[in-house]
């Protein structure tokens, strides 16, 4: 065991991958301080986590950021393990100060790795498959696209900081020509940008922590449960290190000087090949399951800043399955309701299905990422937080309920529905508001493509963006709401609008509640359909199922081409 030392676990809003690392290290004799951008985070409540810090959030200042995470570190602690590239790309742009002690690459190894078209091309120089791809530096390089459908457009990197301010970039995976167009619309201001030939398969990693230039211990798994737009998988199993598929890895890791935690991405093909994805140089999502699986990862980097033996590659158990409950529990209900997607195909999960899943979790392979025998007090938070939210939502409706049966929120009547319609004319502004304005309230208003119609909403998130089906739904009806920036409703916004609308009952009461002398010009949206039983909520279509998101984003259009006709 390596002398004790003091760590900081720096961006632990990820939730499991820095609860995996506190536990990892805390486990070896580490002193563990968690470093997060909210208050309670999950991996704070672990029997490992010594103290919790509070920093700011990169997305509204990176250098507010840099600036406290400096002077805590300066003092408390000795080294610093980022848990994601929110809490590493800020030491690591051009022209930043390098932050004492944080295990990483030098910099510019580290940009190389990040940038997805620099990965590429050294993977490729040791002889990884690549996509085939096209670089593109503007939308007239469109026509040089082979339309091989579909494609999946790559930002060069994911993280980008524009304005002193943090903000995310994502993978598209495109089916036309006009989504191929809006999707390099939307990326192009942040530079060239990658298209590649979409490739089906397995997703499969082989992570390791390095020392200057060689892949000390390595691990491999196999996703089983992934999420179709990309992003960590949610249910995954340690197989044996592929010999040929190792050597390739460790190539890459001398070829790019890599020092630190890495992990490469692959699919595996139908006929056995691996095609090349992109290198994480950070702490991955698996990692839970290489600790599950025997092998402590982040215990085996401190050993090796120290000094010491190196340990044996490949020292783990294949055939261990963990999975995160959080995520993974949603998904596998909604294959059964038929609303999900399996791999790249939609699969409706039988009774049968689902009951297998559940006596898989007594499986003695099985694991999942949340819980620890010796460390139960994390899993319990976020058990006690999910009860809370779904409380919370049951309230809602309760309350919601009462007050239908107390008429204080009366059903809507024809002579109410008529009074709505009196109420737009041309010159008239109005303003859509919903939960948290990335979804509904800016597609109803880009629907009326005029700048005197606004959007915001009661509760917003700072980098939240529409999902890519909600972005492709609203492009077919010629709505544009990819890099639609939130703006929280305010008093100013609603004395300009002639109208407010609104998507749910919830959302009248709360503006009510909140802008009493408003409440005269507060109307749900729904009040426009002529049928009495239809005026109903919209559903947010953020995170649903497909068909869901799909009814809602029409009835949105149904009611918004009533209001055009006043116009």
């Amino acid at each position: 065991m390596s002398k004790p030392r003091k760590l900081l676990v720096l961006g632990s809003d990820g939730g499991s991958v820095a609860l995996a690392l506190t536990r990892a290290l805390g486990r070896a004799g580490h002193h563990v301080v968690v470093g997060a951008t909210k208050q309670s985070p999950v991996a704070g409540a672990s029997r490992y986590a010594q103290s919790t810090v509070t920093f700011s959030d990169p997305r509204e200042s990176v250098a507010q950021f840099r600036r406290e995470v400096r002077a805590f570190n300066q003092q408390q602690c000795e080294l610093v393990f980022g848990v994601n590239d929110a809490a590493l790309l800020p030491f690591m742009v051009e022209g930043a100060d390098p932050l004492p002690g944080l295990v990483a690459p030098t910099p510019v190894v580290w940009q190389r790795a990040f940038n997805k078209r620099t990965a590429a091309q050294s993977a490729r120089e040791v002889g990884f498959i690549v996509p085939a791809e096209v670089i593109v530096h503007s939308l007239a390089d469109v026509e040089q696209v082979p339309e091989h459908w579909p494609l999946v457009v790559k930002p060069q990197s994911s993280k980008v900081i524009i304005d002193d301010a943090l903000r995310n970039l994502r993978v598209r995976v495109v089916r036309t020509k006009l989504e191929l167009t809006a999707a390099l619309d939307a990326l192009l201001p942040f530079g060239p940008v990658l298209v590649q030939n979409f490739i089906s398969g397995d997703g499969v990693g082989m992570s390791g922590v390095c020392q200057d230039g060689e892949l000390v211990q390595a691990f491999q798994h196999r996703r089983l449960h992934q999420p179709v737009g990309g992003g960590g998988s949610y249910y995954r199993i340690s197989e044996t290190l592929d010999p040929i598929l190792h050597q390739k890895v460790r190539q890459l890791v001398g070829l790019l000087s890599w020092h630190g935690p890495l992990m490469v991405e692959f699919l595996h093909t139908a006929d056995g090949a691996y095609s090349f994805v992109e290198v994480n140089g950070r702490w991955w999502g698996s990692l839970a399951l290489s600790l599950k699986a025997g092998l402590n990862l982040p215990a085996t980097q401190l050993e090796l800043l120290q000094g010491q033996q190196r340990s044996k590659l490949g020292s783990y158990r294949s055939g261990v399955a963990s999975r995160l409950l959080t995520r993974d529990a949603p998904f596998v209900w909604q294959q059964y309701l038929g609303r999900g997607p399996i791999g790249h195909y939609r699969v409706q999960l039988t009774t049968w299905g689902l009951v297998k899943h559940l006596l898989l979790l007594l499986m003695p392979n099985e694991r999942v990422d949340e819980v620890a025998i010796d460390d139960l007090k994390p899993f319990g938070l976020i058990i006690w937080r999910w009860l809370g939210g779904m409380l919370k939502r049951w309230l809602g409706r309760l309350q919601l309920w009462l007050i239908s049966i107390w008429h204080r929120l009366p059903t809507i009547t024809h002579h109410e529905h008529q009074q709505l319609l009196a109420r737009f004319a041309p010159g008239r502004p109005l303003l859509f508001v919903c939960r948290g304005n990335i979804s509904r309230s800016p597609f109803a208003a880009a629907l009326l493509a005029s700048t005197i119609h606004r959007s915001a909403g009661l509760a917003i998130k700072a980098g939240d963006r529409a999902t890519e089906q909600t972005c492709r739904v609203a492009q077919r009806y010629g709505a544009n709401v990819r890099e639609h920036q939130p703006l929280a409703v305010d008093e100013s916004l609603l004395e300009k609008a002639d109208t407010v609308l609104v998507f749910e009952r919830q959302h009248q009461l709360e503006l009510g509640q909140r802008w009493p002398r408003f409440r005269h010009k507060v109307f749900p949206l729904f009040a426009l359909d002529t049928n009495p039983a239809g005026r109903r909520d919209i559903i947010d279509p953020h995170q649903a199922p497909s068909d869901i998101a799909e009814r809602s984003l029409a009835r949105i259009h149904q009611y918004v081409t009533v209001i055009l006709e006043r116009l």
